[in-house]
């Protein structure tokens, strides 16, 4: 038998041995026993009561009335949510922690009547802790059933441009930072946009590139006329049943919501802010 193993027999032998002692021994005398043995393993006494759970003892005592509850107010809980997610930076680093956040929300008045430990405890329970905040949200993968079942179209800026001589230039961020928006604004005609269709059913992936000051309903009409076209060896042609994209002025303009509706495309548009809702025409600008 392995030393690892015969430490855990061991131990789970002590373990047995105290349970029969507890329930030997009166209420008021079982928490100095466990002290005791928390003490002489150096672990805490909570750990302990969950070992002895495991080895089947219990107090025998009736679960408290008010056990699942909290003394901590629910708007207090909120307020510190709240705090603990402001104080993260944007490279990510938390810099509020429960002490400070109680101490500030404390000054204006707040009470909470209960430890750290336990306002950390009561906030992973509401999933309102700093980590189950920063988990993303649950999304659902979509299935389409054919070609030209679901097309998705997003726009993008490139980093080139072409000044009136046709050179190519590429926009770097020591020149074009925000503090210099006259270096944008001298550029702005000659910018490149990137229009790109995705034919989710296939991953048939359409590009063209058009020079702009920004996104226009011609440029879009045009790209989608180019997609939608015949082309030798692409998996598809024609308009499919959905055109899924995001809120864009050119997309919902009135002009491409009726030549949509008379080529009886049905347009989608997706929640703003949200990247992941067209993920595969996402990836196609990457």
């Amino acid at each position: 038998m392995a030393i690892n193993e015969l430490a855990d027999v061991a131990i789970r032998n002590t373990l047995t041995e105290l349970a029969l002692q507890l329930d030997a021994s009166p209420y008021g005398e079982r928490s100095e026993l466990v002290k005791e043995f928390a003490a002489q393993f150096n672990w805490s006494v909570s750990k302990i009561y969950r070992l002895l759970k495991k080895v089947g003892w219990s107090s025998g005592r009736k679960p408290r009335a008010d056990k699942g509850t909290s003394a901590l107010p629910f708007e207090v809980i909120t307020e510190m949510s709240s705090m603990l997610r402001l104080g993260v930076r944007k490279n990510g680093k938390a810099t509020m922690e429960t002490p400070n956040a109680r101490s500030l929300l404390e000054a204006n008045g707040r009470e909470f009547g209960v430890g750290n430990d336990r306002v950390n405890t009561v906030l992973k329970q509401h999933n309102m802790d700093l980590k189950s905040q920063q988990q993303p949200s649950a999304y659902q993968s979509q299935r389409t059933r054919h070609p030209n079942h679901v097309h998705l179209v997003d726009p993008s800026l490139c980093l080139i441009y072409y000044d009136p001589a046709g050179k190519q230039h590429i926009i770097r961020d020591d020149q074009f930072y925000k503090n210099k928006p006259e270096n944008i604004m001298r550029i702005e005609k000659w910018k490149v946009w990137r229009y790109v269709l995705v034919d989710h059913y296939s991953g048939t992936v359409v590009v063209r590139y058009y020079r702009a000051k920004g996104e226009t309903q011609a440029n879009l009409y045009d790209f989608l006329l180019y997609a939608w076209g015949y082309i030798d060896g692409r998996v598809f042609h024609g308009v499919p049943l959905i055109l899924y994209w995001d809120k864009g002025s050119a997309n919902t303009s009135g002009a491409i919501r009726v030549a949509l509706k008379a080529l009886q495309v049905e347009a989608i548009t997706h929640k703003a802010g949200n990247p992941r809702a067209k993920g595969a025409v996402e990836v196609a600008n990457n």
